[in-house]
């Protein structure tokens, strides 16, 4: 097979950002190969928030290895529920992630009827998904600035928040990794931010 060894470094990646769903790097129809970084030394950074980092279709016995994935803007925000009210959800986002109101998490979202973002609820007092929330909250309309630095929130589910707990939510059209198609895909050593 052939083998493909990234330095141990970091590497910036500028792709585009047109469309959701654009992916960096792409493996399409391949067989025995081999992607590879310096173990904890090789970081890949993507630019675009709306960027995909990898994309395998109809390909066989493909291999990454050593390999940390991050965002130099997160393609997500997080913070913590201030208060619950009647399907409704009081948010401060944390330093440094972006706001809800920024153009990538919104754009693709609340555009047709039924299409709406979403995320995850976190215990406040563990780094967990909270188990009375399954797996996904759904955000039914576009945030709501308070002018105060927080947000409102719109969900049919606010019953299961509580004051303290952390919310990270985007928008479901991201992915990190997509993969279709193929087989004996494997990942090891590997980080995806």
């Amino acid at each position: 097979g052939t083998e493909v060894v990234l330095e141990g470094r970091t590497y910036r990646l500028d792709c585009p950002q047109a469309q959701s769903g654009m992916v960096c790097l792409q493996i399409l129809n391949t067989k025995n190969l081999t992607l590879r970084g310096v173990p904890g030394q090789t970081k890949i950074l993507i630019t675009q928030p709306r960027t995909a980092f990898l994309e395998i279709w109809q390909s066989d016995s493909i291999m990454v290895q050593d390999l940390t994935i991050d965002y130099e803007i997160p393609p997500f925000t997080q913070g913590k529920i201030l208060s619950v009210g009647d399907q409704t959800l009081v948010f401060r986002p944390d330093p440094g992630y972006p706001l809800p109101n920024s153009t990538f998490l919104t754009s693709d979202i609340f555009t047709s009827p039924g299409a709406h973002g979403g995320g995850f609820l976190f215990d406040a007092n563990q780094p967990i998904i909270k188990r009375t929330s399954g797996d996904y909250l759904p955000i039914t309309e576009p945030a709501i600035d308070r002018g105060d630095g927080t947000w409102t929130i719109k969900t049919p589910f606010s019953n299961l928040a509580a004051a303290g707990d952390r919310l990270a939510y985007g928008s479901r059209t991201h992915f990190g990794i997509r993969i279709a198609f193929s087989s004996d895909v494997s990942f090891i050593f590997f980080i995806l931010f």
